[in-house]
């Protein structure tokens, strides 16, 4: 959080049905919710920052058991 405001989101999937990289669950976190989620957070930021529109980043981790990854 920084001033009120989200930069980044982490997704920890642990579980007895992941199925490792290839997994329906894999793909729904890191395609799907993740980023969806740091778009809203970055859409967020621009309605609160306009004029620092250029500068904004939005972070990401995926960790599923051994494997992380950043988006």
């Amino acid at each position: 959080m920084y001033d009120g405001s989200e930069l980044g989101c982490a997704e920890a999937g642990i579980g007895r049905a992941d199925k490792g990289e290839s997994g329906t669950k894999e793909m729904s976190e890191s395609q799907l919710k993740c980023p969806k989620t740091l778009r809203d957070m970055f859409v967020q930021l621009l309605q609160k920052y306009p004029d620092k529109q250029d500068k904004l980043l939005t972070f990401g981790f995926i960790m599923m058991g051994f494997f992380v990854s950043v988006l």
